[in-house]
C-alpha cells in the first residue's frame, strides 16, 4: 500500500458501501477497491482480502484528512481493525 493514498476518480469513499453482517462481519463493495487499486499502481493480481482490507482502511483515513464526515460504523471498523493488526 502506498504511503500516500490516491482515492481513484469517479468514486467516493463512500462508495465502498461498508456494511456489517449480524455475525460481526464488515463488507465492502469490490468495484471501487479495485478502482483505487488501480489508481494506487496495485496490480489485481495483487488484489486479496488483505490488501483489499489496507487500501479501504487507507481510504477512510484519506477521506477523513480531507475534512470527510465521520461514519460510526467505519470508525468502528477501524478501530477494531487497527487492533488486531498494523494497518
Amino acid at each position: 500500500m502506498p504511503h500516500v493514498f490516491t482515492p481513484p476518480t469517479g468514486y467516493s469513499w463512500c462508495d465502498i458501501w461498508l456494511r456489517q453482517d449480524m455475525h460481526g462481519n464488515y463488507y465492502f463493495l469490490m468495484e471501487p477497491i479495485r478502482a483505487a487499486a488501480f489508481a494506487n499502481g496495485i496490480a489485481e493480481e495483487a488484489l486479496d482480502r488483505q490488501t483489499a482490507t489496507a487500501i479501504a482502511a487507507g481510504w477512510y483515513r484519506h477521506h477523513l484528512r480531507q475534512g470527510g464526515q465521520r461514519v460510526a460504523l467505519a470508525d468502528r471498523w477501524l478501530f477494531d481493525l487497527e487492533g488486531r493488526t498494523k494497518i
